[in-house]
């Protein structure tokens, strides 16, 4: 009888081993899976921020470079030149000309200068 129960405790033995094993390794291998889907996002997360970052970038140069010509302007006392007008078509003529006199003003206002009486 002892020798039976040393048997049935030795099988009891290696069965908890095996299944304590199978569990390990189940749960690697869900860490695996989630550490590897946390990587990808923190990757596409680190691509987009590079991206936003180079396109910030690019809008500081730019507002830079815009108040620097603005600087300019407002230091020489001019006006920026006018640029070329395209051609009148027939079709242009019937466009509303009191957006166009408030556009005009709305620029005026915003570049500084006074506005005309209208």
């Amino acid at each position: 009888m002892e020798t039976a129960q040393l048997l049935l405790v030795a099988a009891g033995i290696v069965l908890a081993a095996v299944s304590g094993w199978g569990w390990v390794h189940s749960l690697r291998r869900q860490m695996r899976a989630r550490c590897t889907r946390l990587e990808e996002a923190l990757r596409t997360y680190t691509n987009a921020s590079v991206v936003i970052g180079r396109q910030l970038t690019g809008l500081e140069s730019e507002l830079r470079e815009l108040r620097q010509r603005l600087a300019a302007v407002e230091g020489s006392g001019t006006r920026p030149g006018k640029r070329e007008t395209p051609c009148v078509t027939a079709a242009d003529v019937g466009v509303d000309e009191d957006a166009e006199q408030r556009l005009s003003r709305l620029l005026r206002s915003r570049l500084g200068e006074p506005r005309a009486v209208v």
